[in-house]
Parts: structure tokens; sequence; C-alpha cells
């Protein structure tokens, strides 16, 4: 969604909305742990501009919701973080996240999922291909989708919205 206000010389803005989806894990036997789809309650959202891995006061962070999701308002569609630290709690149960944590997600999955952008161990894993391979977003949600058996349209959405043997390969790759 873009945004202006009526000046002559006002700057557009963009709005970035979407959701910071997790997996929690509870442990059981060694075959047979739960593995339940969450959100991050409390995790900050932001554009790194100085890309530190932080989302410093300076980035204009925004809050999730209880539901995981957030709206931040920048100058341009941008690579985005969650920097979820140790005050953020899973939706599923109000665990507090034992240790800091950054999720990611690229330009091209910001451009692609547009007003739902799903930050999540999956986003920041596509991510992280990206840059060890050199290669592109679409090569590597691509190999991921393959590796886990589903779809490129199921690989990086909300996995608290996918379900059967999807949801399953999701949350399993996300506890990993």
């Amino acid at each position: 969604m873009l945004t202006a206000c009526g000046g002559g010389s006002s700057a557009a803005s963009v709005t970035l909305t979407g959701s910071v989806a997790s997996a929690k894990f509870t442990p059981g036997s060694a075959t047979d742990p739960t593995v339940a789809a969450s959100y991050w309650q409390g995790a900050q959202v932001c554009v790194d501009a100085n890309n530190n891995g932080r989302c410093d006061a300076s980035e204009n962070p925004v809050t999730t919701s209880s539901t995981g999701a957030f709206s931040l308002t920048t100058s341009s569609a941008s690579a985005i973080i969650a920097d979820i630290g140790t005050t953020a709690t899973m939706s599923n149960g109000g665990a507090k996240n034992p240790t800091r944590t950054v999720y990611r997600a690229s330009i091209d999955q910001v451009n692609e999922q547009g007003s739902q952008i799903i930050l999540s161990p999956l986003s920041t894993e596509v991510v992280r291909m990206m840059e060890a391979n050199s290669t592109s977003y679409q090569t590597e949600k691509q190999n991921l989708a393959s590796r886990l058996s589903v779809t490129t349209a199921q690989v990086l959405a909300d996995v608290n919205t996918v379900t059967g043997t999807a949801q399953t390969a999701l949350l399993r790759e996300a506890h990993q």
C-alpha cells in the first residue's frame, strides 16, 4: 500500500504489514515431540538501515501484537527484520523467548508478499541461502520448497494457516 501527503514536496511512504510466525516446540519422546504453530508477541520489526541485525531506536521499529501482527511505515519497500528479544512471548502458551533471535525477509519477499509479509525461520533460511550461495530469491525459495516437499506458495506462508503435511514439514524445519 502506498500513501502520500498532499504537498508537492512530500515524499511517498510505504506501509509494510504482516506477521512474525514461528514454531513452538514442546519436548515429548525422542520420536514424537510436539511442534505447534505460533506467533511472536512483543518482537520489534524494522528496516535494519545500518545492517547490524538489531532494530535500533533510530530505525523506528514497531512492536508486534498478540497475534504477531505488525504495520511498519517506511520511505520505500525494503528488506526487513524481526528482532525478537527475551521479553517477546509466544502467542501459543505465552512462553518467553529464551535467547534473542532475528528473522529476516529479503526485498524480493517483501515485494512478492505485499500486504502480508511473513517473517519466520523459513524466510531467514531463504535469505541465508541466497547469501551463502550467491543465488536469487526465487532459486532458494524453490530449493527450500523442494527439499520440504511443499509448494513455493506454502514455503514462506504463515505456518499458522497452512494445514496437513505441509504444515508439519514447515513446523519441523522452523524448529530446526
